[in-house]
C-alpha cells in the first residue's frame, strides 16, 4: 500500500499523556511544549526500551500534523500551560537584591547558604528552559537543511522532465524523426518511448535515460514499471 493510502495509526491517549507530561518533567518545561523536540524524545524513549507497549517508533507526523491526535494532545497541553502563565504573570516570586543578602547575613553562612538557594534554582530552570529551546532550534535547523536537499533534488528532476520533454517535441517536429535511429534501440522503442510518455512526471519517471542496452533480458520487463507517485507528492510532502 503507498504512502497516500496507509491507515493512520493511532495510539492510547493515557498512554500518550504520560509522554508528554513525562517530558515536561524530565526537561523542567514550564512554557508550551515543542513538537519537534517531544518526537525526538518520544523515540528516544522507545529505543531504550522505555515504552514496552509501542512495536515501532511513532512518527514525527503523529505529534507535528494538525490532524493527528497527538499534536491536538500537545495543542491542548499547551493551552492549559498558557493559560496558567497568564494567570501567574503578576504573581511571580520577587527575590531580593543579592547585595542585600550579602550584607544582611555575611556574619551567617547557613542562613546565607538559604537565602542564595532560591536563585541557584531559578538558574537551573532557565538554563534547562534554555537547552531544551536550543535542542529545538537545532532540530528546526535539521529539517530546514534537508529541505533544502530535498527542494534541490526535486529541481533537478524538474529540470530533467522538461529537458526530455523539450527533444521529444524537438525530434517530433522534424518529418520522419526516426527515433529507433535516434535512440539506437531497435524494434523495443515503441513500448520504451510509450514507458518515457507515460512515465514522464512519475518518480521513476528518469530510469529510463540510464537504461542499459545491453541488459536486453530487462527490455522485456520495461511495461510493467509504473510508478504511482508523481512530483505533485513529493511537494505535498515538504
Amino acid at each position: 500500500m503507498s504512502k497516500v493510502g496507509r491507515k493512520k495509526k493511532e495510539y492510547p491517549e493515557d498512554k500518550i499523556k504520560e509522554i508528554i507530561l513525562k517530558f515536561a518533567k524530565d526537561k523542567g518545561i514550564r512554557s508550551e511544549i515543542p513538537k519537534r523536540t517531544l518526537s525526538e524524545y518520544a523515540k528516544e524513549l522507545f529505543r531504550k526500551g522505555k515504552i514496552t507497549w509501542l512495536d515501532e517508533e511513532i512518527s514525527d507526523n503523529y505529534w507535528v500534523r494538525t490532524e493527528r491526535r497527538g499534536f491536538q494532545l500537545i495543542e491542548e497541553y499547551n493551552t492549559i500551560v498558557h493559560k496558567s502563565l497568564a494567570q501567574n504573570r503578576y504573581n511571580t516570586v520577587q527575590l531580593p537584591r543579592i547585595e542585600e543578602i550579602i550584607k544582611l547575613h555575611s556574619n551567617n553562612l547557613k542562613r546565607l547558604q538559604q537565602e542564595l538557594l532560591p536563585y541557584e534554582k531559578e538558574l537551573y530552570i532557565i538554563q534547562k528552559e534554555k537547552n531544551t529551546l536550543r535542542d529545538e532550534m537545532n532540530q528546526l535547523k535539521k529539517i530546514m537543511n534537508e529541505k533544502e536537499i530535498y527542494i534541490a533534488n526535486l529541481e533537478k528532476r524538474i529540470k530533467l522532465q522538461q529537458e526530455t520533454i523539450f527533444k521529444l517535441f524537438h525530434y517530433g517536429s522534424v518529418k520522419n524523426p526516426k527515433l529507433r535511429n535516434l535512440m539506437e534501440m531497435g524494434e523495443e522503442v515503441n513500448s520504451i518511448v510509450q514507458d518515457a510518455l507515460q512515465n514522464i512526471f512519475n518518480l521513476n519517471a528518469d530510469k529510463f535515460l540510464n537504461y542499459d542496452m545491453n541488459e536486453q533480458g530487462r527490455m522485456t520487463n520495461m511495461e510493467k514499471v509504473q510508478s504511482k507517485l508523481s512530483l505533485l507528492d513529493d511537494f505535498k510532502k515538504l
